[in-house]
Protein backbone atom coordinates (compact mmCIF):
# COMPACT_ATOMS: atom_id res chain seq x y z
CA UNK A 1 0.00 0.00 0.00
CA UNK A 2 1.33 3.43 -0.87
CA UNK A 3 1.57 6.15 1.75
CA UNK A 4 -0.42 8.45 -0.53
CA UNK A 5 -3.35 6.02 -0.66
CA UNK A 6 -3.36 5.54 3.12
CA UNK A 7 -3.27 9.28 3.87
CA UNK A 8 -6.00 10.10 1.34
CA UNK A 9 -8.23 7.35 2.72
CA UNK A 10 -7.86 8.61 6.29
CA UNK A 11 -8.36 12.27 5.32
CA UNK A 12 -11.48 11.47 3.29
CA UNK A 13 -13.03 9.49 6.14
CA UNK A 14 -12.29 12.27 8.64
CA UNK A 15 -13.79 14.85 6.29
CA UNK A 16 -16.93 12.76 5.73
CA UNK A 17 -17.44 12.19 9.48
CA UNK A 18 -16.96 15.89 10.26
CA UNK A 19 -19.47 16.90 7.59
CA UNK A 20 -21.97 14.31 8.81
CA UNK A 21 -21.64 15.56 12.41
CA UNK A 22 -22.22 19.17 11.32
CA UNK A 23 -25.28 18.25 9.24
CA UNK A 24 -26.79 16.26 12.12
CA UNK A 25 -26.09 18.99 14.69
CA UNK A 26 -27.13 22.09 12.70
CA UNK A 27 -29.22 20.64 9.84
CA UNK A 28 -26.68 22.47 7.71
CA UNK A 29 -26.68 22.92 3.96
CA UNK A 30 -23.66 22.01 1.84
CA UNK A 31 -23.14 25.70 1.07
CA UNK A 32 -22.81 26.39 4.83
CA UNK A 33 -19.99 23.86 5.29
CA UNK A 34 -16.40 24.48 4.18
CA UNK A 35 -13.73 21.98 5.11
CA UNK A 36 -14.36 21.34 8.82
CA UNK A 37 -16.22 24.60 9.54
CA UNK A 38 -19.91 25.60 9.62
CA UNK A 39 -21.11 29.18 9.25
CA UNK A 40 -24.68 30.54 9.11
CA UNK A 41 -24.98 34.27 9.72
CA UNK A 42 -23.33 34.95 13.06
CA UNK A 43 -23.41 31.26 13.97
CA UNK A 44 -20.05 29.51 13.61
CA UNK A 45 -18.81 26.01 14.47
CA UNK A 46 -15.42 24.39 13.94
CA UNK A 47 -15.22 20.60 14.08
CA UNK A 48 -12.44 19.12 16.29
CA UNK A 49 -11.11 17.15 13.30
CA UNK A 50 -9.80 20.45 11.92
CA UNK A 51 -6.95 20.08 14.43
CA UNK A 52 -5.72 16.90 12.76
CA UNK A 53 -2.98 17.72 10.25
CA UNK A 54 -1.00 15.40 8.00
CA UNK A 55 1.92 15.05 10.42
CA UNK A 56 -0.52 13.95 13.14
CA UNK A 57 -1.99 11.31 10.84
CA UNK A 58 1.47 10.00 9.90
CA UNK A 59 2.55 9.79 13.54
CA UNK A 60 -0.65 7.99 14.58
CA UNK A 61 -0.46 5.61 11.60
CA UNK A 62 3.14 4.62 12.35
CA UNK A 63 2.21 3.96 15.99
CA UNK A 64 -0.52 1.58 14.85
CA UNK A 65 1.95 -0.15 12.52
CA UNK A 66 4.32 -0.79 15.43
CA UNK A 67 1.43 -2.10 17.53
CA UNK A 68 0.49 -4.60 14.83
CA UNK A 69 4.12 -5.75 14.58
CA UNK A 70 3.91 -6.77 18.24
CA UNK A 71 0.67 -8.75 17.88
CA UNK A 72 1.13 -10.17 14.35
CA UNK A 73 3.87 -11.68 12.18
CA UNK A 74 4.49 -9.41 9.16
CA UNK A 75 6.13 -11.66 6.56
CA UNK A 76 7.64 -8.61 4.88
CA UNK A 77 9.52 -7.69 8.07
CA UNK A 78 10.99 -11.11 8.90
CA UNK A 79 14.80 -11.10 8.92
CA UNK A 80 17.41 -13.63 9.91
CA UNK A 81 18.89 -13.27 13.35
CA UNK A 82 22.09 -11.28 13.33
CA UNK A 83 21.08 -9.28 10.26
CA UNK A 84 21.93 -6.02 12.02
CA UNK A 85 18.45 -4.56 11.54
CA UNK A 86 16.58 -2.53 14.16
CA UNK A 87 14.49 -5.31 15.72
CA UNK A 88 11.05 -4.72 17.21
CA UNK A 89 10.80 -8.23 18.69
CA UNK A 90 12.24 -11.74 18.52
CA UNK A 91 10.14 -14.28 16.67
CA UNK A 92 11.87 -17.66 16.95
CA UNK A 93 15.35 -19.17 17.08
CA UNK A 94 16.02 -18.29 13.43
CA UNK A 95 14.05 -15.12 12.72
CA UNK A 96 13.32 -11.69 14.14
CA UNK A 97 10.74 -9.06 13.21
CA UNK A 98 12.42 -5.82 12.27
CA UNK A 99 10.95 -2.39 12.83
CA UNK A 100 9.14 -1.07 9.73
CA UNK A 101 10.75 1.93 8.11
CA UNK A 102 9.23 5.26 9.00
CA UNK A 103 6.52 6.64 6.74
CA UNK A 104 7.76 8.81 3.88
CA UNK A 105 5.60 10.76 1.46
CA UNK A 106 5.83 9.12 -1.96
CA UNK A 107 6.88 5.78 -0.49
CA UNK A 108 5.15 2.57 0.54
CA UNK A 109 3.94 1.32 3.90
CA UNK A 110 6.39 -1.41 4.85
CA UNK A 111 3.84 -3.99 5.91
CA UNK A 112 2.04 -6.83 4.20
CA UNK A 113 -1.05 -5.43 2.46
CA UNK A 114 -3.66 -6.79 4.94
CA UNK A 115 -1.67 -5.47 7.90
CA UNK A 116 -1.23 -2.07 6.23
CA UNK A 117 -5.01 -1.82 5.76
CA UNK A 118 -5.61 -2.86 9.36
CA UNK A 119 -3.20 -0.11 10.46
CA UNK A 120 -5.24 2.45 8.51
CA UNK A 121 -8.47 1.23 10.15
CA UNK A 122 -6.85 1.33 13.62
CA UNK A 123 -5.68 4.89 12.94
CA UNK A 124 -9.24 5.98 12.15
CA UNK A 125 -10.45 4.21 15.29
CA UNK A 126 -7.86 6.11 17.34
CA UNK A 127 -9.31 9.39 16.00
CA UNK A 128 -12.76 8.41 17.23
CA UNK A 129 -14.20 6.59 14.21
CA UNK A 130 -14.91 3.45 16.21
CA UNK A 131 -16.81 1.67 13.42
CA UNK A 132 -13.44 0.85 11.82
CA UNK A 133 -12.27 -1.10 14.88
CA UNK A 134 -14.26 -4.20 13.94
CA UNK A 135 -12.97 -3.98 10.37
CA UNK A 136 -9.39 -4.03 11.63
CA UNK A 137 -10.05 -6.97 13.96
CA UNK A 138 -11.65 -9.02 11.16
CA UNK A 139 -8.63 -8.46 8.91
CA UNK A 140 -6.13 -9.35 11.63
CA UNK A 141 -8.02 -12.51 12.63
CA UNK A 142 -8.12 -13.72 9.02
CA UNK A 143 -4.44 -12.85 8.50
CA UNK A 144 -3.42 -14.74 11.64
CA UNK A 145 -5.49 -17.75 10.56
CA UNK A 146 -4.17 -17.97 6.99
CA UNK A 147 -0.59 -16.69 7.15
CA UNK A 148 2.14 -19.24 6.42
CA UNK A 149 5.26 -18.58 8.47
CA UNK A 150 8.49 -19.38 6.59
CA UNK A 151 11.42 -21.07 8.26
CA UNK A 152 14.91 -19.64 8.37
CA UNK A 153 15.78 -21.09 4.95
CA UNK A 154 12.72 -19.72 3.16
CA UNK A 155 13.39 -16.14 4.22
CA UNK A 156 16.38 -15.93 1.88
CA UNK A 157 14.28 -16.58 -1.24
CA UNK A 158 14.39 -13.90 -3.91
CA UNK A 159 11.51 -11.89 -5.32
CA UNK A 160 11.44 -9.70 -8.43
CA UNK A 161 9.46 -6.70 -9.58
CA UNK A 162 9.37 -4.82 -12.89
CA UNK A 163 8.76 -1.25 -14.03
CA UNK A 164 8.72 0.83 -17.23
CA UNK A 165 9.82 4.04 -15.46
CA UNK A 166 11.22 3.20 -11.97
CA UNK A 167 8.08 4.62 -10.31
CA UNK A 168 5.26 2.12 -10.93
CA UNK A 169 6.08 -1.53 -10.19
CA UNK A 170 4.40 -4.90 -10.77
CA UNK A 171 5.32 -8.46 -9.84
CA UNK A 172 5.49 -9.97 -13.34
CA UNK A 173 7.18 -8.78 -16.53
CA UNK A 174 5.08 -6.74 -18.98
CA UNK A 175 5.94 -5.58 -22.48
CA UNK A 176 7.65 -2.19 -22.35
CA UNK A 177 9.26 -2.68 -18.94
CA UNK A 178 12.73 -1.12 -18.77
CA UNK A 179 13.81 -1.96 -15.19
CA UNK A 180 13.66 -4.75 -12.65
CA UNK A 181 14.48 -4.91 -8.96
CA UNK A 182 15.42 -7.78 -6.64
CA UNK A 183 14.01 -8.30 -3.14
CA UNK A 184 16.09 -10.30 -0.69
CA UNK A 185 15.63 -10.59 3.05
CA UNK A 186 14.14 -7.19 3.83
CA UNK A 187 14.65 -4.67 1.05
CA UNK A 188 14.46 -4.02 -2.70
CA UNK A 189 17.58 -3.36 -4.73
CA UNK A 190 18.06 -0.24 -6.80
CA UNK A 191 16.37 -0.38 -10.26
CA UNK A 192 18.42 -2.42 -12.74
CA UNK A 193 18.04 -1.58 -16.46
CA UNK A 194 16.68 -4.14 -18.88
CA UNK A 195 18.57 -3.03 -22.00
CA UNK A 196 17.78 -4.17 -25.53
CA UNK A 197 19.42 -2.09 -28.27
CA UNK A 198 18.73 1.63 -28.47
CA UNK A 199 15.19 1.69 -27.14
CA UNK A 200 15.49 -0.11 -23.83
CA UNK A 201 13.04 -2.70 -22.66
CA UNK A 202 12.70 -6.21 -23.96
CA UNK A 203 10.07 -8.12 -25.90
CA UNK A 204 10.61 -11.42 -24.12
CA UNK A 205 12.14 -11.76 -20.67
CA UNK A 206 13.26 -15.33 -21.28
CA UNK A 207 15.06 -14.42 -24.51
CA UNK A 208 16.82 -11.12 -23.87
CA UNK A 209 19.10 -10.06 -26.71
CA UNK A 210 21.15 -6.93 -27.11
CA UNK A 211 19.70 -6.53 -30.59
CA UNK A 212 18.10 -3.42 -32.10
CA UNK A 213 15.26 -4.10 -34.52
CA UNK A 214 16.39 -1.53 -37.07
CA UNK A 215 19.61 0.00 -38.38
CA UNK A 216 21.88 1.22 -35.57
CA UNK A 217 24.31 3.95 -36.48
CA UNK A 218 27.94 3.11 -35.78
CA UNK A 219 27.36 -0.66 -35.50
CA UNK A 220 27.76 -3.61 -37.85
CA UNK A 221 26.44 -7.18 -37.90
CA UNK A 222 29.39 -9.53 -37.41
CA UNK A 223 29.01 -13.16 -38.49
CA UNK A 224 30.61 -15.65 -36.12
CA UNK A 225 29.68 -18.50 -38.46
CA UNK A 226 26.80 -19.47 -36.19
CA UNK A 227 25.04 -16.17 -35.51
CA UNK A 228 25.13 -12.43 -36.15
CA UNK A 229 26.38 -10.07 -33.47
CA UNK A 230 26.61 -6.27 -33.23
CA UNK A 231 30.07 -4.67 -33.31
CA UNK A 232 31.58 -1.27 -34.07
CA UNK A 233 31.25 -0.49 -37.76
CA UNK A 234 34.20 0.42 -40.01
CA UNK A 235 33.88 3.58 -42.04
CA UNK A 236 31.92 2.18 -44.99
CA UNK A 237 28.89 4.38 -45.75
CA UNK A 238 25.88 4.34 -43.43
CA UNK A 239 24.90 0.72 -43.70
CA UNK A 240 24.56 -2.43 -41.63
CA UNK A 241 27.41 -4.83 -42.29
CA UNK A 242 28.55 -8.37 -41.66
CA UNK A 243 32.19 -9.30 -41.31
CA UNK A 244 33.40 -12.86 -41.85
CA UNK A 245 37.11 -13.38 -41.17
CA UNK A 246 38.35 -16.99 -40.84
CA UNK A 247 41.17 -17.51 -38.33
CA UNK A 248 42.98 -19.92 -40.68
CA UNK A 249 42.93 -20.35 -44.44
CA UNK A 250 40.41 -23.13 -45.11
CA UNK A 251 41.00 -25.38 -48.09
CA UNK A 252 37.33 -26.14 -48.51
CA UNK A 253 34.56 -24.75 -46.35
CA UNK A 254 31.00 -23.81 -47.14
CA UNK A 255 28.77 -21.22 -45.57
CA UNK A 256 25.32 -22.03 -46.90
CA UNK A 257 23.35 -19.38 -45.08
CA UNK A 258 23.49 -16.69 -42.43
CA UNK A 259 20.47 -16.28 -40.19
CA UNK A 260 19.56 -13.26 -38.14
CA UNK A 261 17.55 -12.64 -34.99
CA UNK A 262 13.80 -12.99 -35.37
CA UNK A 263 12.23 -9.56 -35.55
CA UNK A 264 15.31 -7.84 -36.99
CA UNK A 265 14.32 -5.62 -39.89
CA UNK A 266 16.82 -4.93 -42.68
CA UNK A 267 16.06 -1.79 -44.66
CA UNK A 268 16.35 -1.38 -48.42
CA UNK A 269 19.77 0.25 -48.09
CA UNK A 270 21.22 -2.53 -45.91
CA UNK A 271 24.73 -3.61 -46.97
CA UNK A 272 26.48 -6.83 -45.98
CA UNK A 273 30.26 -6.45 -45.70
CA UNK A 274 32.64 -9.40 -46.13
CA UNK A 275 36.36 -8.67 -45.63
CA UNK A 276 39.05 -10.92 -47.10
CA UNK A 277 42.14 -10.64 -44.90
CA UNK A 278 44.19 -13.48 -46.38
CA UNK A 279 45.61 -14.11 -49.83
CA UNK A 280 42.72 -16.19 -51.07
CA UNK A 281 39.82 -16.01 -53.47
CA UNK A 282 36.18 -15.81 -52.50
CA UNK A 283 34.11 -18.00 -54.82
CA UNK A 284 30.35 -17.73 -54.75
CA UNK A 285 28.17 -20.54 -55.99
CA UNK A 286 24.46 -20.49 -56.68
CA UNK A 287 22.17 -22.67 -54.52
CA UNK A 288 20.63 -25.71 -56.23
CA UNK A 289 17.13 -24.43 -55.55
CA UNK A 290 18.01 -20.89 -56.55
CA UNK A 291 15.26 -20.54 -59.14
CA UNK A 292 12.62 -21.42 -56.53
CA UNK A 293 14.09 -19.01 -54.03
CA UNK A 294 14.28 -16.21 -56.56
CA UNK A 295 10.48 -16.21 -56.83
CA UNK A 296 10.25 -14.93 -53.25
CA UNK A 297 13.40 -12.87 -53.21
CA UNK A 298 14.07 -9.58 -51.47
CA UNK A 299 17.27 -8.08 -52.84
CA UNK A 300 20.07 -6.51 -50.80
CA UNK A 301 23.57 -5.40 -51.72
CA UNK A 302 26.48 -7.68 -50.85
CA UNK A 303 29.87 -5.97 -50.57
CA UNK A 304 33.23 -7.75 -50.68
CA UNK A 305 36.34 -5.84 -49.61
CA UNK A 306 39.13 -7.03 -51.91
CA UNK A 307 42.24 -4.99 -51.13
CA UNK A 308 44.84 -6.80 -53.31
CA UNK A 309 42.89 -10.06 -53.55
CA UNK A 310 40.78 -11.41 -56.39
CA UNK A 311 37.12 -12.32 -56.64
CA UNK A 312 35.62 -15.14 -58.69
CA UNK A 313 32.00 -15.92 -59.55
CA UNK A 314 30.32 -19.11 -60.61
CA UNK A 315 29.37 -18.78 -64.30
CA UNK A 316 25.76 -19.68 -63.56
CA UNK A 317 25.45 -16.80 -61.13
CA UNK A 318 24.27 -14.42 -63.85
CA UNK A 319 20.67 -14.84 -62.69
CA UNK A 320 21.66 -13.11 -59.48
CA UNK A 321 23.55 -10.25 -61.05
CA UNK A 322 24.64 -8.97 -64.41
CA UNK A 323 28.12 -7.60 -63.87
CA UNK A 324 29.46 -6.90 -60.39
CA UNK A 325 30.37 -3.27 -59.88
CA UNK A 326 33.67 -2.21 -58.35
CA UNK A 327 34.37 1.00 -56.49
CA UNK A 328 36.98 2.53 -54.21
CA UNK A 329 35.98 2.91 -50.56
CA UNK A 330 38.51 3.96 -47.95
CA UNK A 331 41.46 3.11 -50.26
CA UNK A 332 40.24 -0.45 -50.87
CA UNK A 333 38.27 -2.00 -53.72
CA UNK A 334 34.77 -3.36 -53.11
CA UNK A 335 32.61 -5.52 -55.35
CA UNK A 336 28.87 -5.07 -55.08
CA UNK A 337 26.17 -7.49 -56.24
CA UNK A 338 22.66 -8.50 -55.21
CA UNK A 339 21.69 -11.06 -52.60
CA UNK A 340 18.33 -12.35 -51.47
CA UNK A 341 16.53 -12.76 -48.17
CA UNK A 342 13.66 -15.09 -47.32
CA UNK A 343 10.94 -14.47 -44.75
CA UNK A 344 12.34 -17.33 -42.68
CA UNK A 345 15.27 -15.12 -41.69
CA UNK A 346 17.87 -16.29 -44.21
CA UNK A 347 19.93 -13.53 -45.78
CA UNK A 348 22.44 -15.61 -47.75
CA UNK A 349 21.00 -18.57 -49.62
CA UNK A 350 23.94 -19.40 -51.89
CA UNK A 351 27.24 -21.01 -51.02
CA UNK A 352 30.39 -19.12 -50.08
CA UNK A 353 33.46 -21.27 -50.73
CA UNK A 354 36.93 -20.35 -49.46
CA UNK A 355 39.98 -21.90 -51.03
CA UNK A 356 43.53 -21.23 -52.17
CA UNK A 357 43.66 -19.39 -55.46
Amino acid sequence: MTVEYALNFIKNELSFRAKRDIVEKYNALDSEIKDFEFKRGDEFYRHPFSLIDESSIIERLYTQMLTICVSQVPIKLLVKKGSGEDIIRNFNKDLDIKKPKEIEIGGDIELDEPLALASVYDTLDSFGLSEFKDNARDILNEYERSVVIPDGKDISNLAFRFSPDKSSWHSSYQSGDNYFSIYQFDSWSQPIPLISGNGGGASNLTDLKDFPKTHQKGKILVSTGLRLEWADMPKVANNTNTTNEPNITPTSSTLREITYSEGLELSDDTFILLKLTKNETLKIKQSSNFEVLMKEKVEYKFIVELNSFSLGFDTNLTLMHNNPSFEKIENSTHATFNMIRLDAGIILVYNINYGSY
